[in-house]
Formats: C-alpha cells, sequence, structure tokens
C-alpha cells in the first residue's frame, strides 16, 4: 500500500487490522500472540475530565476514581487565559498518585501556549500538544517546566526519532490510525521503549473493533513504559462490533479469542456499500 500511495494511514490501518485478525483466527492465536507476547496484564485507562462548573467536575471525577481510573484528561485549547484557571481548578482536584494531562490538541496560538504554560509553571500536570507542528511545541517546552506528550506529530519512524534525538517529549501518544496501522506502530513503540520514552495506546476514535486493536496493543506494551490507554467503544451510544476489550476496574484488558477478538456488528455499521472477493 505505501508503495501505491503516500500516506491515508487512516485508511490502511483497517487493513492491516484485518490481515492480523484472519492470520489469528486461521491459526487459532490471539493478535497479541501474533505480535509478541503479553507484557502488561491490564492497561491503565484515563478518563475525560468534565467541563463543569467545581462541584459538578468534582463529582464527576469521584465517580471514576470509584471506578478505578487514576488518570484524568483536562481539554483545553480554545481560550487560553479559561483553559489556566480549568487547569488549576481541575489539577487541585487530584489525590495523591493520580495524574493529569492537559491536552491542547493543537489549539493555542503559540504565545498563548506560552502564556499558559508560565502560568501554570507551579502545578505538577502533563503539557499535551499545545500546538500544531513539532518545532512549535519546542518552543514551548523551552519555558514550560511541565512534562510534555506529544500526540498529533508522532506520524512515523522519523519523528520518533528526532523526538528521541532531541529528547523533544517525556511521552509520546500513539495512534493507531495516525501511524498506519498495528504493524508499523509496533515498531515506533519499541524504538520509543528502547530509549526508555513511556507510550499511550490509542486510536483517533472507533468503538469495539478500534478497542480491540487498542486493547491488544496496549498488552503488548511493557507495563513500566505505558502510560494509559482508553475505551473508546464506552464513550459512544452505538455499539459496532460483537465481544472485544473489557474494561473493569480502570483498566482495559484484551480478549482471550483468536484474532482481534470481536467481530462485526453489521446492525450497528449500518448498510452494506460494497464487497470485495478473490
Amino acid at each position: 500500500m505505501d508503495a501505491t500511495i503516500q500516506g491515508h494511514g487512516y485508511a490502511k490501518a483497517p487493513i492491516d487490522a484485518a490481515c492480523w485478525d484472519i492470520l489469528g483466527q486461521a491459526s487459532g492465536q490471539l493478535v497479541w500472540m501474533l505480535l509478541g507476547g503479553k507484557l502488561t496484564d491490564g492497561a491503565p485507562m484515563y478518563r475525560v475530565a468534565p467541563q463543569k462548573a467545581t462541584d459538578e467536575t468534582l463529582a464527576e471525577i469521584q465517580r471514576y476514581r470509584e471506578a478505578g481510573y487514576r488518570q484524568f484528561q483536562i481539554k483545553v485549547g480554545s481560550d487560553w487565559a479559561a483553559d489556566i484557571a480549568r487547569i488549576e481548578a481541575d489539577v487541585a482536584l487530584l489525590k495523591p498518585g493520580e495524574k493529569a494531562m492537559a491536552d491542547a490538541n493543537q489549539g493555542w496560538r503559540l504565545d498563548n501556549a506560552i502564556r499558559v504554560a508560565r502560568a501554570t509553571a507551579g502545578l505538577d500536570y502533563i503539557l499535551e500538544q499545545p500546538r500544531q507542528t513539532y518545532e512549535e511545541c519546542q518552543q514551548v517546552r523551552r519555558v514550560a517546566t511541565q512534562p510534555m506528550k506529544l500526540d498529533e506529530c508522532v506520524t512515523g519512524m522519523v519523528a520518533a526519532q528526532r523526538i528521541v534525538a532531541d529528547r523533544g517529549a517525556e511521552i509520546c501518544c500513539l495512534k493507531i490510525l495516525n501511524l498506519c496501522g498495528l504493524s508499523k506502530t509496533r515498531r515506533v513503540r519499541d524504538f520509543l521503549v528502547d530509549n526508555r520514552l513511556p507510550v499511550v495506546a490509542e486510536d483517533s476514535w472507533g468503538g469495539e473493533i478500534a478497542s480491540a486493536k487498542l486493547s491488544n496493543f496496549a498488552t503488548l506494551t511493557p507495563e513500566e513504559y505505558l502510560q494509559n490507554t482508553s475505551d473508546l467503544m464506552n464513550y459512544n451510544t452505538r455499539s459496532t462490533g460483537l465481544g472485544g476489550a473489557r474494561a473493569e476496574g480502570g483498566k482495559l484488558y484484551a480478549p482471550d479469542v483468536p484474532g482481534l477478538g470481536t467481530t462485526p456488528a453489521f446492525e450497528g455499521l449500518g448498510a452494506l456499500v460494497a464487497s470485495y472477493a478473490l
């Protein structure tokens, strides 16, 4: 596929996953067995902190806490001044051992990203992808005291090599769709872990099928270098797969059946558009 068309990882990744699924089912093995074996039994998950009044936010975080979550993502990146207040308020709600990530999703203007980093210098949280490009994130990094997590600009092995060479981040988020599938994501992950950089097992979005991929990938990652993952299927209102990953106690567990461990729920996916056969 790469020889035919450059990029478009989001289109290539499902085909890559399907090939691993077919191989697993044909050989009677789980995908995480085929890709190297279990290194984490139950991957820690994060939950998005709500953008609500402080008392409502505290109540919701407490519900997540009781369900086993210990990592919380604060969505920021719009109004930088309001974002400073949100970060201050949400970080203050954390208990010992809990972690917060302030995810700007590339949204701040560069000067405002620097303002946020300086204004929150005394707070213990992870600063995530403040700007779109790697170079801009490094400008923010020069003034930030927080650990930096890079996300959208982790686009492949070349980007990973540059991050390692520059020591350009403390954590890298690996989105399977962004990296063209499980096969390439595994190679990038192995390189980062070899260089002692923790990773996040993530994807751009999805349901049961995407979560099955994530759970298999997270299971393959050394526990010490797995920051967190996400149960994407539990954010949705419609099911697109049967079986698959299991979320319990704030952790995501991979299926224990051959292949990816999930099958399509065709009613949820809608009408068939096209079919192909050899």
